[in-house]
């Protein structure tokens, strides 16, 4: 469930800086995230996959709960 809304973040962010980018007078009120805030957000996505990608490597069939 973390990553879709770590991509929904990211994706929102991109949004806004497009739309900051733009110049235009309908531009939305909130600032896009620090540079910072986003290469943590992509760091958190790259070692939940890691974490998820382990998690898939363990439940194996013969290693699968029955049920």
């Amino acid at each position: 469930m973390a990553i879709p809304v770590l991509t929904s973040l990211l994706a929102n962010n991109e949004c806004l800086c497009d739309a900051h980018d733009s110049s235009a007078s309908t531009a939305p009120d909130a600032p896009p995230l620090p540079p910072t805030c986003v290469e943590g957000l992509l760091a958190a996505l790259h070692f939940l996959s890691l974490y998820g990608e382990s998690l898939s490597y363990r439940l194996t069939p013969e290693t699968a709960p029955i049920g």
